[in-house]
């Protein structure tokens, strides 16, 4: 599995969760605020980093190793699946994900070509 493939998973679940007072998928009212202002409303980032948290726990050990390894951070040092550091590298790997992920949302708001149709 890649970062992206990770990330477009979590833009899945975002896609389907419904905000309460706007009737949208969290993902459409982030792509289409990007859209009619050219900026990212944080207002939603705790939606995004509960599904980037829920994905990490669904992973085995070696699977965060995995997608940790594909990082920016880990490049320099790769991590060995015996590695006994999982819990040190979960913040790291959710902050490159939420990266990944707002990266897209400018993507998908035809601010760059994007590969996800919501």
């Amino acid at each position: 599995m890649t970062l992206h493939h990770a990330a477009f998973q979590i833009i899945e679940k975002l896609d389907a969760v419904v905000h309460g007072d706007k009737k949208k998928s969290v993902w459409n009212i982030i792509t289409e605020h990007i859209k009619g202002s050219d900026s990212f409303n944080a207002r939603y980032i705790d939606c995004i980093e509960k599904e980037i948290c829920s994905y990490i726990k669904t992973l085995t050990d070696q699977g965060k190793i995995a997608l940790y390894n594909e990082t920016e951070v880990a490049m320099a040092e790769p991590l060995e699946n015996t590695s006994p550091v999982i819990n040190s590298i979960v913040m790291d790997l959710g902050m490159e994900l939420l990266e990944t992920i707002t990266d897209e949302a400018w993507e998908c708001a035809g601010r760059k070509e994007s590969n996800h149709a919501p």
